[in-house]
């Protein structure tokens, strides 16, 4: 590969060029937030002489090492540190015309994770003319713990700071800063969520997209403290920025496995929202309201949102609590999904309606699904006071339980057109793929989010209150009026229960 050099505003970066496109690893946005900018707001990059070298992928944010996980090799680090706050950007060649501009935030529940993850290569997208940035942003409790005496939500701090980078330096890889959009699965849609709703990431991008995100989005500061002060508790220091920054990294590691570990666990989720230790924060300068208050007053209205899930999403919660091989007393399950405020009708339309479920794991599956997924994306457009439009993914992995094999973020090959490479990056691809991914899934799929990021249109109607038009993504992919009909209305009529970590 050929190297090449781009000047930008802070100093010259070096990057090769490939197959059509040229990639840039690890440019940094901002300074390595820790020694005495530790727990404190992104600062911009001081100015470097010579060329630096952005030819490898850089450091990870800090975070637990997940060796064991068959998805390490997928999604995580190779190699963490220090000075994390950086890019990774993949723009068209040969010519350097303005391009439409993905930034892309990846997903981890804020404490795994990485952009420069094989997963998230954009060569596709600069192979259709797209310039591609995937961001690093601080995890776990350096990126998400709230202190009173250090400023709220760095994680977001951080990705609006990479926006902002992009807003002032991106035309020189190629990119058009008119036409920015913003995407992530996951923590990273919760955080495009954040984004819409962040007054300081105001017109900063003009369309968004979200997989599999909401999971009721951010935590009131009264929430967001119970879970510092249990926090300051495990590692027997005050639950204060100062006491936690003088914590040495490794130890943070093993209290953020403690945390996580802790919120999966039901007795404990008066204190932590189910399976998410550590969310962006309301009622706090950049969260100002909780995000659906937020969009329903007008927030991100100039800015197309495309949003949607897929239709297991909570499979491997499902999976993880042991529930795949045992089969309960249906009295258990029921008193089990009411405490989480699922009640007896909903189960009903699950039983009675169009799925027909008769298994005890694809009934849970379907209702933490909607409970904690699909019935708040619906809720997201619905709230959003701009242009919307909605998908579900459906295509089942040979690999997993039939009627529960549309995981979460197994559409993440197909939006990247990428399956060939998703098998080949750990064993658990080619599991999870199986020996025949339909390519035509993928093409529609990544053309869709081609059209979107390109002219904001993915190709189905926009989706409104008359027909709630769902693109169904599937081996035969279709738009559906309505395709969450039946279980939109039992939720409607069951509502949610307050709740003040929400």
């Amino acid at each position: 590969m050929d190297a090449v050099r781009v000047a930008t505003n802070y100093g010259s970066v070096a990057g090769v060029r490939g197959n059509g496109y040229v990639r840039f690893h690890a440019v940094p946005y901002a300074e390595a937030p820790f020694g005495e900018l530790r727990l404190r707001a992104p600062a911009a990059p001081r100015p470097w002489r010579d060329v630096r070298d952005c030819t490898r992928a850089g450091h990870g944010a800090p975070q637990p090492w997940r060796r064991a996980d068959p998805w390490d090799r997928l999604v995580n680090p190779t190699v963490q540190g220090e000075d994390c706050l950086t890019l990774d950007i993949w723009a068209p060649t040969p010519d350097l015309a303005p391009h439409p501009v993905m930034v892309w935030i990846h997903g981890g529940g804020f404490i795994t994770g990485t952009g420069s993850a094989p997963v998230f290569r954009g060569a596709s997208f600069a192979r259709d003319g797209i310039v591609h940035v995937s961001v690093n942003y601080r995890l776990g409790i350096d990126g998400w713990c709230a202190f009173d005496d250090a400023p709220d939500n760095l994680g977001l701090r951080d990705q609006i700071a990479a926006l902002r980078w992009v807003q002032e330096n991106i035309s020189v890889f190629g990119g058009d800063t008119g036409r920015v959009t913003v995407a992530g699965q996951s923590a990273g849609a919760i955080s495009v969520a954040y984004l819409l709703a962040a007054p300081a990431a105001r017109g900063l991008f003009k369309r968004a997209i979200c997989q599999s995100g909401i999971l009721d989005a951010s935590v009131s500061v009264d929430a967001a403290r119970r879970v510092t002060v249990r926090t300051a508790a495990a590692l027997g220091v005050p639950p204060t920025a100062d006491a936690f920054a003088d914590v040495e990294l490794n130890r943070l590691r093993e209290v953020t496995t403690q945390m996580l570990t802790e919120s999966v666990q039901m007795s404990n989720w008066v204190v932590f929202r189910p399976s998410l230790p550590f969310l962006g924060v309301h009622g706090t300068e950049t969260l100002p309201r909780p995000v659906l208050d937020a969009l329903s007053g007008g927030a991100g209205a100039d800015v197309a949102t495309l949003a949607g899930t897929n239709r297991d999403d909570a499979f491997g919660v499902v999976r993880d609590a042991g529930l795949l091989d045992v089969d309960p007393p249906e009295e258990w399950i029921e008193q089990g999904l009411a405490l989480l405020g699922i009640g007896q009708d909903v189960l009903t339309v699950y039983r009675a309606g169009p799925r027909r479920i008769t298994r005890t794991a694809e009934l849970v599956t379907a209702a933490l699904t909607d409970q904690n997924f699909r019935m708040p994306t619906i809720q997201l457009l619905e709230a959003h006071q701009g242009k919307g439009f909605l998908y579900q993914f459906d295509w089942e992995s040979p690999a997993l339980p039939a009627g529960m094999g549309a995981d979460h973020g197994i559409e993440v090959p197909f939006v990247y057109d990428d399956l060939a490479g998703f098998g080949s990056y750990a064993p658990i691809g080619a599991e999870i793929l199986g020996p025949e991914p339909p390519p035509s899934l993928a093409a529609s799929m990544h053309g869709a989010w081609v059209g979107f990021v390109t002219d904001g249109v993915p190709g189905w109607p926009a989706y409104d209150l008359d027909r709630r038009i769902t693109m169904r993504f599937a081996a035969v992919s279709a738009a559906v009026d309505d395709l969450a009909g039946d279980e939109r209305k039992a939720w409607q009529r069951h509502g949610r229960p307050d709740d003040d970590r929400v």
